[in-house]
Parts: C-alpha cells; structure tokens; sequence
C-alpha cells in the first residue's frame, strides 16, 4: 500500500512502545521499507486500547480515520486527502509545459510563487507577437491563479467557522510564498479589512487563544489545555467560534 501512495505523497510511520531491539528484529524479519519508531510511547497518547491500530491524518494535523489498519477502509479517503494536501502545499508541479515555461516551471516547483509569476510577465512581453506561445503562457497564468484560488477558498471555509487566526496566521505564510502577485495582493487586503472590523478583531482574539491551547496539548500540558479551552467555550457561546471551541475541547481529550 505505501510503496503504491509514496509517491504521491502518503507518509507512512509505524509507531511501537516496544524497544529497539525488538523492533529491529520485527523490521528485518517482515521486511518494512517505511519509518518504524521504538520506544514511542504512541499507544498512550493516542487512547489506543487495541493493536494493531491505525490513523489516517490529514496535512493540517486533522484526524480523517482511526481502526484497524486492515480493513483498508482507510484507502477510499487518501485520493481526496492527498489532492487536498498537494493543493495546499507551497511547492507545485504544473506538469510538462512548453521550453518556453521552463523557468516559470523550474520556480513553481521549487515553491517561488513570486519569481514564477514574473517569469510570466517576461515571457509575455518578449512574445507578444507571437499568438501561440502567449496562448501556452496565459494558459499557464490561468492554472497559476487557480491554485490560488484553492487557498483563497481554504480561508473563505476557516472564516465562516470563525477561524479568523488561523486563517491569518495562514495568509501570512502565503503571503511569503506568493509575495507580488495578484493573489497576495487580494490577500494583502483582506487581512488589512480584518484589522478594522471590530467583530472580527474579537473573534481574531478568541481565536488565538484556542491555537495557544492545542499547542499547549501538544506540547504535553493536555489538562491545562483542556481548563482553557472550557473557559473559551462559555466565551465563545453564541458565536460561530462556539463550535469549534468545542471540537477542540475534543480533539485535546482523543490526544
């Protein structure tokens, strides 16, 4: 199964309580070819009463499915999970292209948003008589901004939720990789009318402080974690953020 979705993208880690020595001895013997930890201490944290046992998550930490890895139900999830992660990710692979893209291509892969826009911007001045070439440019320039789109819609769905730093905290790393272009400009300006409105500033507030308490679960302070997240649910009580204060609350007593 892994050598199958690998190259797609699945990451698989095998997680043992038991020692090194043990797991070396099961790792020869079955022949694994993917990370296996020891020692791991896995079982605890993650409430797991029965092995062998399985999770599927997803690339924003977001627990997709749990069971026994067996029973491959797990399989039908990673297409759409791995184009989701793909989609979001910093790097992007535009596929076989024209030579004349090929340095818009060689930045796009290397996740330089910036530098592959105005590659484009070059390439349509220097062929601007000639209709073929800017067709495959603009074409390319099409899929560019789609991509964007893709993350432009990402944050559209955390604000409805109320999830107004976590999209900030987003933008901001977008705005990094895509620093110039039309995209960042939007974005540039969305997180500038945040800043003046009044409601979403104390949603951006409340909000904050549920990201500061799932760190604190994840760096080990689970009880701590779960008394803040209590008093930022009655906080959040009659406000878009009141259920996902809640699903929180959850996520930090499955950890």
């Amino acid at each position: 199964m892994w050598e199958q979705w690998a190259p797609k993208g699945l990451v698989l880690l095998a997680l043992s309580d038991e020692g090194s020595s043990t797991v070396e001895k099961a790792v020869e013997e079955h022949g694994m070819v993917y990370p296996v930890a020891a020692g791991s201490g896995a079982k605890r944290a993650y409430g797991v009463s029965g092995i062998p046992a399985g999770f599927l998550i997803d690339h924003e930490g977001n627990v997709l499915w749990q069971g026994h890895p067996a029973s491959n139900d797990w399989v039908g999830l990673l297409p759409d999970a791995l184009a989701r992660a793909e989609a979001m990710s910093d790097r992007w692979d535009p596929g076989e292209r024209p030579a004349e893209l090929a340095d818009a291509v060689e930045a796009a892969l290397e996740g330089d948003m910036t530098k592959t826009w105005k590659t484009t911007d070059t390439l349509l001045r220097r062929y601007a008589e000639d209709a073929d070439v800017l067709a495959k440019v603009e074409a390319f320039r099409k899929d560019f901004l789609d991509r964007a789109k893709l993350r432009t819609e990402h944050v559209a769905t955390m604000t409805v939720e109320g999830r107004y730093q976590e999209a900030a905290d987003y933008l901001d790393h977008q705005l990094g990789v895509w620093r110039n272009t039309p995209p960042a400009e939007e974005w540039d300006a969305l997180l500038s009318t945040w800043k003046k409105d009044r409601e979403i500033k104390g949603l951006m507030a409340l909000d904050k402080k549920r990201l500061d308490a799932l760190e604190k679960a994840r760096d080990g302070d689970k009880e701590k974690a779960q008394k803040d997240l209590t008093k930022l649910i009655e906080k959040a009580e009659g406000t878009v953020l009141e259920a996902v204060m809640r699903d929180a609350y959850k996520r930090v007593g499955a950890m």
